[in-house]
This record gives structure tokens, C-alpha cells and sequence, in this order.
């Protein structure tokens, strides 16, 4: 992630980031150490979107996480997570 945050040229401590997936996360610990130490550094803050399972690690990483059955325009995480 943050050679992608870096050559999208996101600006440091505006730019999100928001994962979305349909599968359980695994991240061992020296990646969950490193990738916080990232997320501090540029300022982002991360939530994740979890569709149909748990979330795992991803907690460990996101600011915030949401596990939802599917993907309903209706759902008040949907809402929440892709609002402009």
C-alpha cells in the first residue's frame, strides 16, 4: 500500500484509504507494525469493508472495519464508507 499512497501521489493526511474485500485477512505482526508506522506517518486514515465474512487482521490496521452480509445502497456502513 504505501508504494501505491506514494505513486498516486496522495496528499499526506488527506487522502484515505479503503479497503474492500470478500475474504478473511491475514497480516503477521512485523506488517501490521509497519504498515501502522506508514498509516501514522502519511496521516491516512483507513477503514475497511468487509463483505460476507470476518475481518481477520484487518482490524489490527483499519481505523475502523465494517462486516456486512452485502453490499445494499441501503446498508448504513455502505453509506457511511462510500459518501463523498
Amino acid at each position: 500500500m504505501p508504494g501505491y499512497y506514494a505513486a498516486l501521489g496522495a496528499p499526506r493526511g488527506r487522502t484515505d484509504v479503503l479497503f474492500i474485500t470478500d475474504a478473511v485477512c491475514r497480516i503477521p505482526a512485523q506488517g501490521v507494525e509497519s504498515f501502522n508506522a506508514w498509516k501514522r506517518e502519511v496521516g491516512a486514515t483507513v477503514s475497511g469493508l468487509i463483505i460476507g465474512d470476518r475481518a481477520g487482521d484487518l482490524v489490527k490496521v483499519c481505523d475502523e472495519c465494517h462486516e456486512v452480509d452485502g453490499v445494499h445502497a441501503s446498508d448504513v456502513s455502505i453509506g457511511r464508507l462510500l459518501s463523498l
